[in-house]
């Protein structure tokens, strides 16, 4: 194992060159332990013991006199392969752990987020309803003004909860990485200390991501303001964003924050790194808990929404940190080849003014709020509170409709089930599936579709207007929600 023949120990060599400093210590304290007698006659020691190619061994060595206790005789046994095997085994329980704590925590995050998105859509309706109903009632309006902006700042709490659940609305389409950081690059002036010195390393003809722009935003400045933070008011520090393109390496990838098995291929490497405080391995455990800080709390979502928007778009997290030496954070995604296909537009006709809508959903605030923007827009409006009743009515009623709106999340049947049936018999019937949640999770669903459209919950007036506005523009021949 040393590389050492037995002749050599004679000549001068000697088992303590072998073994790092601590491990030294440790065996000289029980040989002298041994010599004096102290605690049996015997020692039983786990040492690491550095072979002749610097490759560790991993030694049960036991330690006892020999004659008269000036000498002694030290016998080892290697067991490397148990060890290193115990060690990766503990890695995949920690992972596994730690997995379904985060996953118990996506679950709960995106229930809350749901249930919230629901107050929400009353409350934005109603204050954008009311300010329309009033004509010149400044102070009034003043005060609806105030609502709103604290309606809408709890909105976006709710997409960082949802983006923390890997469940946030995303518009996913091939994006330029590189394009996107010097974007940006602006806007990192507001977060620097002025002693912080930034620089880029961008990949040249690194390939596109599938992914939403907005999020991939939204975690590049988080990992920079994280960075920023970690470097404090320091004389100097250095803050590096680099992309690189990697292939698919088994012991890397066995080292990633997120235990899920990662295909085999391109990936697209962001890296953010500084030379700040770094992290203890006890912060390293907690870094993507939600709301957890080192420095004053309030601080939001961070890195725990970073961990969400990551697992949301199939990609992986690595993490390198040192105490008083700096912290580099490095996200992984799938790099896309081949050439980018652009979406049909399809053919469009007008159409004539909608007359009846179908209206299903499980919360009655949200059937409230969207039947009175509707009745403002001149609709008439049949309302259903599950999906077998939503369905039971457009039976009964299946020729009058201009279009349906579906919560996705409804008892009995679901909204996707719902649509699936209505399809089976008219094909070309326009269909709105409402949710807080991402479309993204329903993109099996609504592959192919036609005449269906989704629209985020909390919406407002302007928006729902908008989308009845193009369903009235297009025809599309319909395809089946398969």
């Amino acid at each position: 194992l040393t590389g050492c023949a037995p002749e050599d120990f004679d000549s001068g060599a000697s088992l303590g060159q072998f073994l790092d400093d601590e491990d030294r210590r440790r065996l000289s304290k029980a040989l002298r332990s041994i010599a004096d007698g102290i605690n049996g006659e015997q020692k039983l020691l786990d040492l690491k013991l550095s072979g002749a190619d610097e490759t560790v061994h991993y030694m049960v060595t036991n330690v006892r006199p020999f004659t008269d206790g000036s000498q002694f005789i030290i016998s080892m046994i290697d067991v490397t392969e148990r060890r290193q095997a115990e060690i990766e085994r503990q890695y995949v329980v920690d992972n596994a752990v730690a997995t379904q704590k985060y996953e118990s925590l996506g679950v709960l995050a995106g229930g809350m987020a749901h249930e919230y998105n629901n107050i929400m859509m009353g409350l934005q309706g109603n204050v954008e309803l009311a300010r329309m109903a009033l004509e010149s009632n400044q102070p009034m309006k003043d005060y609806l003004d105030f609502i709103e902006a604290g309606a809408v700042r709890a909105s976006n709490l709710t997409r960082q909860i949802l983006a923390y659940s890997g469940k946030g609305r995303m518009k996913v389409e091939p994006i330029a990485l590189n394009e996107l950081i010097e974007a940006l690059a602006h806007l990192f002036q507001n977060v620097f200390y002025k002693n912080t010195t930034f620089q880029t390393d961008l990949a040249d003809d690194l390939p596109q991501i599938k992914a939403d722009s907005a999020q991939m935003k939204q975690i590049v400045m988080n990992l920079v303001t994280n960075a920023c933070e970690a470097l404090g008011e320091r004389s100097s520090g250095r803050l590096t964003i680099r992309t690189t393109l990697m292939d698919y390496d088994p012991d890397f990838f066995s080292q990633l924050t997120i235990a899920t098995r990662m295909a085999e291929g391109p990936y697209v490497s962001l890296e953010v790194s500084d030379s700040g405080e770094g992290m203890t391995p006890e912060t390293m455990q907690r870094m993507f808990d939600p709301f957890f800080t080192t420095k004053f709390p309030g601080r939001g979502l961070g890195l725990a929404a970073v961990l969400g928007i990551v697992k949301g778009h199939n990609g992986n997290i690595h993490v390198a940190s040192r105490l008083n030496e700096g912290t580099t954070i490095r996200l992984l995604f799938p790099a896309l080849d081949g050439p980018l296909v652009s979406r049909s537009s399809g053919k469009t006709q007008a159409t004539g003014a909608p007359r009846k809508a179908l209206l299903a959903d499980d919360e009655e605030s949200v059937r409230a709020i969207t039947g009175r923007m509707l009745d403002r827009l001149g609709y008439e409006v049949l309302y259903a509170t599950d999906g077998e009743e939503a369905l039971q009515a457009f039976l009964e009623n299946e020729e009058q409709f201009e279009f349906i709106l579906l919560d996705v999340s409804m008892p009995k049947l679901t909204g996707i089930d719902v649509a699936r049936r209505i399809r089976e018999t008219h094909p070309s019937i326009p269909i709105i599936l409402a949710s807080g949640f991402s479309e993204q999770d329903f993109s099996v669903d609504l592959a192919g579709k036609h005449h269906c459209w989704f629209i985020e919950k909390p919406f407002g007036f302007s928006k729902f207007k908008s989308l009845l506005a193009e369903i009235e523009k297009t025809k599309n021949c319909a395809a089946p929600l398969s």
